[in-house]
């Protein structure tokens, strides 16, 4: 391979990943739309087989947020490939350098068939609108959301996937303690969720965080529950319960706290067995 005078090793790489994804574009696109008689994610295994390290994501800046929810997604088998199962059409989704489906679609195929160390998210941002600010962190549970609310936006197909892999039903509740006239009076709301906030705050483990998350909270004294079927305050219990869970159960943990003694947020740094 011959490398021109004063290129760097990383310009040469992405210069080999370029020639790499431009030799296979016909058997990419090709693999892309479902053809040769091979699942999307088959025909790419077929193609490029990928180190035990795989391929990374290159840093715009501070996109190291961004960089770890794309290789989470990448590495959802089912995931990855909805998004290779999306057809983009100029008449409904517009530019192609504007649509986030294709964009991730391409960044994907690249980290599927790349020999590079690293590949560039140039495409996507630019698609997401955030050039110029790729030097800014974001949370990256936020991000999760934005981006899956676009991909939905953009295909019912998507979002019908979307949905179908991560959507969970909880319900949040507020219940008499005690029995009042053989009755227990409740008042509960269900809600449809594509993730779990998960405080581990005093947690060792993940399974004690989520036990945590489940029991519910006592309204005693001052703080007792305003029942107006019975037209009182009482004492009361106060939590969530999952009427359904998804076939892929997103958990975001809740990493920071508020602190009251320096009133600042705080990062929680110790371990927690997952």
């Amino acid at each position: 391979m011959e490398i021109q005078a004063g290129a760097s090793g990383d310009e040469a790489e992405q210069d080999e990943d370029e020639r790499f994804y431009t030799e296979h574009r016909d058997e990419l696109l090709s693999a892309l739309r479902g053809g040769c008689g091979f699942s999307g994610g088959e025909m790419f295994n077929r193609l490029e087989q990928r180190g035990d390290g795989g391929v990374g994501i290159a840093n715009q800046g501070a996109t190291c947020y961004m960089n770890s929810l794309l290789q989470v997604l990448f590495h959802t088998p089912d995931f990855r490939s909805a998004i290779y199962s999306f057809s983009h059409d100029a008449a409904r989704h517009g530019d192609e350098a504007r649509c986030i489906p294709l964009q991730l679609q391409r960044l994907f195929a690249r980290m599927q068939l790349s020999r590079a160390r690293a590949v560039s998210t140039t495409g996507l941002t630019d698609a997401c609108g955030m050039s110029g600010h790729t030097n800014e962190q974001h949370d990256v549970q936020e991000l999760c959301r934005v981006l899956f609310d676009a991909l939905g936006r953009s295909s019912v197909p998507l979002r019908k996937d979307i949905e179908r892999l991560y959507e969970g039903r909880l319900v949040q509740y507020v219940r008499t303690r005690e029995p009042h006239d053989g009755r227990t009076y409740e008042s509960s709301r269900k809600e449809s969720v594509l993730d779990l906030q998960v405080p581990i705050v005093g947690c060792r483990t993940l399974e004690e965080a989520l036990r945590k998350l489940v029991e519910p909270e006592e309204l005693t004294g001052d703080n007792q529950w305003q029942c107006d079927e019975l037209g009182t305050k009482v004492d009361a219990l106060k939590g969530l319960e999952f009427e359904s869970l998804p076939q892929i159960l997103h958990l975001q943990l809740m990493r920071f706290i508020f602190d009251f003694q320096s009133m600042r947020r705080k990062k929680l740094t110790d371990n927690l067995s997952i």
